[in-house]
């Protein structure tokens, strides 16, 4: 399960863009797999930037209109857990 993306990064909900990105390059070098780091720490760091290392994909999630598992929203994300074919009572 992918963290927080600010705890992923180790910034705080108020860091600037800027603090991203100098978390994210951190981490990147620290967690880079050719450097010995560890490939799910290198790529929770990678996800984590994806999200809010972009100031209008950030303000999404921060509204909670955004979920990185690949759905566009939390309400889809829920739609499509209760689609009829999925739910088996």
């Amino acid at each position: 399960m992918m963290p927080d993306p600010y705890d992923a990064l180790n910034v705080d909900t108020n860091a600037t863009q800027d603090e991203i990105k100098r978390a994210y390059r951190d981490a990147a070098n620290a967690h880079h797999p050719d450097r010995g780091g560890d490939p799910e720490k290198f790529s929770q760091a990678a996800t984590a930037y994806r999200i809010i290392g972009d100031e209008q994909t950030r303000k999404k999630f921060d509204a909670g209109d955004y979920c990185p598992d690949g759905h566009t929203t939390r309400k889809e994300a829920i739609e499509q857990l209760c689609e009829p074919e999925v739910l088996t009572w």
